[in-house]
């Protein structure tokens, strides 16, 4: 995660005493760092000076009315909330008789990243704090070799001169600065306020698109109000939901129902897999279940032209980094092979949101957007990765999505959206947290201060429209540009273990598959025999995942050849290739 606090300018290792006055500046919590370009940062700490594997670079501090902003970057990426010893000592007094002795400074407060809890020193002792005491919110919340952080300065006692002074130490390792502790001195005035303060329908054009993580069918059976009184105050075109377990879909449509009333052309239909239920005003042309993710295809779209995928998806929690690779993996798998069958077509809008559990390793992000794979870098039809959408709470420069006072993480952003930027425009976003909205805010939009708390995630909208696409061409990578003689595609892959095997050619005629291994020995014969395959088309083929004995194949990389002998017509042998990864 990063941090975010404004310093006094300390150059190199160790000038100590330097302190800054600053005005107040705009910070937004989201992980993106663009609010800080053009600030001298207070630390520039050598590179290599510490001992183990972090190493701090350079140290920013900031302050508006309610928040102590610090920013620091590091030489290799560590997870913020686990196993690290980075420890932020603050003297939010400015006195050095005061706390704890360290650095040359009294500090009040020890905070303990990797811990995720805190050391408040006070007159009569010192007693233990989780981060939400603190006030604390970090961004991102997967690893990261930077990070911004905000402090309640509610919380911090701050002297009456405003002085504060900062110390970043690593356990046995290194210190920034290398020599005493960083001062800054709290900004005078009022930083404006984010630029969307209220809840607003979406403009002409736009569609509303919702994702919301309602915790373990909270509404129902006895709190469906809070939830709808959400959806009113927003009025989506597009509803994601997660964490639906028990409760009929039935049910979560006649909530929606009442709080959205449909009109002439304007129906809620509803569809699920597992978890995940997505809620249209717009028909539903197909379904897929991708693992226990779900994509819709809108049929006319919210346009009136066109179509529109929607991915809705709910990736595994926790430190299960494999299966959220995995699961995106399938999902961009699962995209590539209905453009290769010709059920989407290519331009196609489309769109991945939902909670994505965005912990763990940084890959994650640059898979959401790519989906990886060998050459297979682009989602979206210019040939570049999906864009991703990150909105602010309405009233806050913050953009957590997730929080729970009881917890000892602190807020986080786990929900997201990822689309095609290509042919989608954005418009206004923004997270919904109904007790950081003032009164008269509430009463316009007809919800209570407690309705956020239904689930520990908060309700994320986001407002797309469709623009025609600018494409460069056949350079992207998709199967139906099919360039060669023969294309051929597994999904998924990697597999677990029963897969499509989708074929086009060019020629007509019989076709032999093989499955070999890394030493070239065949393994399997997806199809038995052989197959005769039209010319010019796409056709699917199922695999079982199978050895020819009928075992189960084990993990490991295998190539899937297909071979056509030749034939009066087709001179030469025709033949494909790709890898195919199985996983147990």
């Amino acid at each position: 995660m990063r941090g975010v606090i404004g310093w006094a300018v300390l150059l190199a290792s160790a000038i100590v005493g330097s302190e800054t006055r600053a005005e107040m500046v705009p910070i937004a919590i989201d992980g993106l760092f663009e609010d800080w370009a053009g600030m001298e940062p207070v630390v520039v700490d050598p590179v290599g000076d510490g001992f183990g594997s972090v190493d701090f670079g350079r140290v920013w501090l900031a302050d508006d009315a309610q928040r102590l902003f610090l920013r620091f970057e590091l030489e290799e990426a560590v997870h913020l909330d686990e196993r690290n010893q980075i420890h932020l000592y603050l003297d939010s007094d400015g006195d050095e008789r005061t706390g704890l002795a360290v650095a040359g400074i009294g500090a009040e407060i020890d905070l303990h990243f990797g811990a995720r809890r805190g050391t408040v020193f006070v007159s009569d002792g010192h007693r233990a704090v989780g981060p939400a005491e603190l006030g604390l919110i970090a961004s991102p919340t997967v690893s990261a070799d930077g990070f911004e952080m905000a402090l309640q300065k509610s919380r911090l006692r701050l002297g009456p001169e405003g002085l504060v002074r900062v110390a970043l130490h690593v356990v046995g390792g290194d210190l920034a600065p290398d020599f005493g502790a960083a001062d800054y001195t709290v900004g005078l005035g009022t930083a404006p306020l984010p630029k969307e303060d209220s809840v607003r329908p979406s403009e002409n054009g736009f569609i509303r698109i919702v994702t919301y993580n309602v915790k373990r069918d909270a509404p129902w059976p006895d709190d469906s109000d809070r939830l709808g009184r959400q959806l009113r105050a927003v009025d989506p075109d597009i509803i994601l939901l997660q964490e639906v377990y028990l409760t009929p879909l039935t049910e979560v449509l006649e909530t929606v129902r009442a709080y959205l009333p449909e009109s002439p052309g304007r129906r809620w239909e509803a569809r699920r897999n597992h978890d995940c239920i997505t809620l249209s005003r717009w028909p539903v042309a197909e379904e897929w279940a991708i693992d226990d993710n779900l994509a819709v295809l809108l049929d006319s779209g919210p346009w009136g032209t066109g179509e529109l995928l929607v991915v809705n998806a709910h990736l595994p929690c926790c430190e299960n980094d494999a299966g959220r690779e995995l699961e995106v993996r399938h999902i961009h798998e699962f995209v590539r092979a209905r453009v290769a069958e010709g059920a989407l077509a290519r331009g196609t809008p489309w769109l991945l949101a939902g909670d994505m559990n965005l912990v763990g390793d940084h890959r994650i992000l640059d898979l959401l957007g790519s989906g990886g794979g060998d050459g297979e870098a682009a989602a979206d039809w210019d040939g570049t990765s999906l864009a991703s959408r990150v909105p602010l709470h309405l009233q806050e420069r913050v953009a957590y999505t997730w929080r729970d006072s009881d917890d000892d993480y602190w807020p986080g952003q786990l929900d997201a959206f990822f689309y095609t930027d290509s042919v989608l425009d954005p418009g206004f976003a923004f997270i919904l947290r109904t007790d950081g909205l003032f009164s008269d805010q509430r009463e316009s939009a007809q919800v209570d201060s407690t309705d956020s708390f239904l689930s520990d995630h908060l309700l994320v909208s986001a407002d797309f429209r469709f623009r025609e696409a600018s494409l460069p061409g056949p350079s992207v990578p998709f199967p139906n540009e099919h360039p060669d003689p023969v294309s051929l595609v597994v999904w998924p892959n990697p597999t677990t273990g029963r897969a499509s095997i989708l074929v086009r050619s060019e020629f007509a005629g019989s076709y032999s598959a093989e499955l070999l291994d890394v030493r070239g020995r065949r393994v399997a014969r997806p199809w038995g025999g052989s197959v005769d395959l039209p010319a010019g088309r796409w056709t699917r083929h199922e695999w079982s995942g199978t050895v020819d004995g009928g075992l189960r194949l084990p993990t490991g990389r295998y190539w899937l050849r297909l071979r056509m002998a030749s034939t009066q017509s087709t001179p030469t042998q025709v033949t494909a290739q790709v890898v195919v990864t199985v996983l147990r």
